[in-house]
């Protein structure tokens, strides 16, 4: 069985609606939004570095498809956050920053998991952690109330 480009992975909150998802010419389509749900993405796959051009050509299929995979879940208004560790060589976080997803680098660490459920939760989209790609820092602000009186 071949190992799919990105893996999906539910965040841990429960969703309160059922989705339906159909993949088509089209892009992915969705029938009810999922509401608590989010969507946390981790790449297994990678375009080769110096591609020849059979492999581009092998390659475009699956770029389209993860392309398509994350502009259909922006469009359907799910929250979609793209991770990877620190000790990751081909970076996803380029791919992650043209399609609008927020993203984690270091999702490994406490900090990174700390970061990620604040995405998840609403906090401030950007490209967090320990990385250079990291250019908002470790991990969103997190708001603290204020008290009155």
């Amino acid at each position: 069985m071949p190992e799919w480009p990105i893996r999906l992975v539910p965040s841990w909150r429960r969703a309160t609606a059922t989705t339906s998802c159909d993949v088509g010419p089209a892009g992915l389509s969705t029938t009810a939004k999922p509401h608590g749900s989010a969507v946390v993405v981790v790449r297994s796959w990678s375009p080769p570095e110096d591609p020849t051009v059979e492999q581009e050509q092998q390659a475009q299929p699956t770029e389209t498809l993860v392309e398509g995979l994350l502009s259909g879940l922006q469009q359907a208004d799910v929250p979609v956050v793209g991770v990877e560790t620190t000790a990751e060589d081909a970076s996803a976080i380029d791919l992650y920053r043209t399609q609008g997803v927020s993203s984690v680098d270091d999702v490994e660490t406490l900090a990174g998991r700390v970061a990620l459920a604040l995405l998840l939760g609403g906090g401030t989209p950007g490209h967090y952690g320990v990385k250079d790609s990291a250019t908002d820092g470790v991990a969103p602000p997190v708001p603290v109330p204020v008290p009155s009186g």
